[in-house]
């Protein structure tokens, strides 16, 4: 099967699907309420195991990374090192978020094969490790998450909550990240628009040389010109994609 363009697709601006993994399978994100997450039901393809979404997504449309959200490590802290490292095998990279709250733990992932790591605010537990994260493995594969919920910061450092959103990624673009994601984990699944492109277009005019990603909300290609427009570098899209609203060329 010839594989699908995106329409509009630049190559400057980059859609990244995304793998919610949980209890073995592949699930809709739904507003951050993790306990309302069910496998996917995909136009792409019926089943809901990792490897056959991946494998639907490389058949289907014209992919070069992939973001991995490994629920089962970030909720329980029980990583799925053996299915990422099966992921890895196929031709495409691998962002990661297994809720990281050490070089240990970052250290696994490289080995299995993830080639950017996400450093989320909701797991770190201070600015240093993230320091001590980039020194390690490179600025180019950690992206630190600025993780919200309704627009709210979620951060796991006592020295974050009391900061904003821009002052928390200026703070670690001080430590050393050039990568960023800007995730509202309410809009996730919900197909009501990305809410952080203000945060976006405020931090890309203090940040101009660094690479942004946004995720959350996305309801069509509209949403992801809206992203482009805003600065983005990538956009990660899931239900989108598994129910058809985002358009591809033939």
């Amino acid at each position: 099967m010839e594989p699908l363009d995106f329409v509009g697709k630049d190559p400057a601006m980059e859609i990244i699907p995304v793998l919610d993994l949980f209890g073995g399978v592949v699930v809709r994100g739904v507003g951050g309420r993790r306990d309302e997450y069910r496998p996917i039901q995909s136009l792409l393809t019926t089943d809901p195991s990792p490897t056959a979404v991946l494998d639907a997504f490389l058949d289907r449309l014209s992919v070069q990374t992939v973001y991995v959200a490994d629920l089962d490590a970030i909720i329980h802290g029980e990583p799925n090192l053996a299915l990422i490292s099966e992921l890895a095998r196929r031709p495409v990279e691998l962002m990661g978020d297994s809720g990281v709250t050490s070089v240990l733990q970052a250290q696994s992932l490289c080995d299995a094969g993830v080639t950017r790591i996400i450093a989320a605010s909701e797991s770190l537990p201070d600015a240093a490790m993230l320091r001590e994260l980039i020194d390690r493995f490179s600025s180019e594969s950690i992206v630190f998450s600025m993780d919200m919920k309704g627009g709210e910061p979620v951060v796991a450092a006592d020295e974050l909550k009391s900061m904003d959103q821009s002052q928390i990624v200026m703070k670690a673009a001080q430590a050393g990240a050039t990568q960023f994601l800007l995730l509202d984990l309410a809009d996730v699944g919900e197909a009501n628009g990305v809410r952080t492109l203000p945060l976006l277009a405020r931090l890309r005019t203090e940040l101009p040389a660094c690479w942004f990603a946004v995720g959350g909300g996305v309801r069509s290609m509209n949403d992801v010109f809206a992203a482009q427009q805003a600065g983005a570098d990538a956009v990660l899209v899931a239900s989108a994609l598994h129910d058809g609203r985002i358009a591809f060329q033939q």
